[in-house]
């Protein structure tokens, strides 16, 4: 993963110094009760928590997220490497640090990009070369409101447009009754067919 670098334009009056018993002085930046260091945001480290940590409030939350939340020296980093072994279903360490994928340490954007890896990952199973680059160039293009905007702007439209409704996990709810998903269900046991194409894997 390539290195990030975030705005690094801090005003001195959000800086707070604390000093310790020794005279050592700290310098943070601090929003909600929420510090990082203010070193940290100058040199580019960190985005800057007096106006990132308000916009991560506009992140769209999706129904199979997870938030691991604890206090330090809780046992975070050992929950976290055990939670991504189970969500990769695989007994594999996870190939980058705990701290690449958290809240404090990252913009709206960074974090709503769980698709750019997925890119690389699916370049990598085909053979193909897929760089940083390309790679964030695809995940924007392939958000759902481009591709839905694409399909009528660029695609032609028309047959193509009820493809895409509003990019929701679980929509289909609103438009499939309990009644009508236990009918289709009982259609599916009822005609069950074995498929004709066999892989092997």
């Amino acid at each position: 993963m390539p290195e990030r670098r975030y705005d690094t334009a801090v005003s001195k009056e959000d800086i707070i110094k604390v000093s310790d018993n020794y005279g050592n002085v700290m310098e943070f930046l601090e929003h909600g009760g929420q510090c990082l260091s203010a070193r940290g945001v100058i040199m580019g480290k960190y985005p800057n928590p007096k106006t990132n940590f308000p916009r991560l409030k506009e992140m769209n939350i999706r129904s199979d997220d997870f938030f691991l939340c604890a206090y330090a020296k809780a046992g975070t980093h050992w929950t976290w490497e055990i939670m991504s072994m189970i969500l990769q279903q695989s007994a594999e360490y996870h190939p980058l640090e705990k701290e690449t994928h958290m809240l404090e340490f990252n913009t709206l954007e960074v974090l709503e990009s769980d698709p750019v890896s997925e890119i690389k990952g699916l370049s990598a199973f085909m053979d193909k070369s897929c760089d940083d680059q390309l790679a964030n160039q695809i995940s924007e293009k392939c958000s759902f409101q481009n591709l839905k905007t694409a399909s009528a702007s660029i695609k032609g439209g028309g047959r193509s447009d009820p493809l895409y409704r509003k990019g929701k996990v679980g929509d289909w709810k609103n438009h499939f009754t309990v009644a009508l998903n236990e009918e289709f269900d009982q259609y599916l046991q009822q005609h069950k067919t074995d498929s004709v194409y066999k892989y092997e894997i």
